[in-house]
């Protein structure tokens, strides 16, 4: 995932099996504005790292690994206006 730009503003992330230490890197994605993950291994833990985020306006994570409490980081999210969630325990 290293050879992501910077400047990216869209990321889908599908059956990749990622996990949490793939979060880091998208977190360093500061420009992103549309993130869309279904079918990785992420917790509720590693994905308070998006909360680095500050520009997403969409937020949608399809994720069975995840429990609502995963989504508290949302509500620091200024410019969050759509946020999805499938799939959640």
């Amino acid at each position: 995932m290293r050879h992501l730009a910077p400047g990216r503003r869209r990321l889908h992330l599908a059956i990749t099996d990622l996990s949490d230490d793939a979060i880091a890197t998208i977190g360093a994605l500061h420009g992103l504005a549309h993130l869309q993950t279904w079918g990785n291994q992420f917790t509720d833990r590693g994905v308070q790292q998006l909360a680095a985020l500050t520009k997403l306006e969409s937020l949608y994570l399809e994720e069975e690994t995840l429990s609502a409490a995963a989504f508290d980081f949302a509500v620091n999210l200024p410019h969050l206006s759509r946020l999805g969630v499938q799939d959640v325990l």
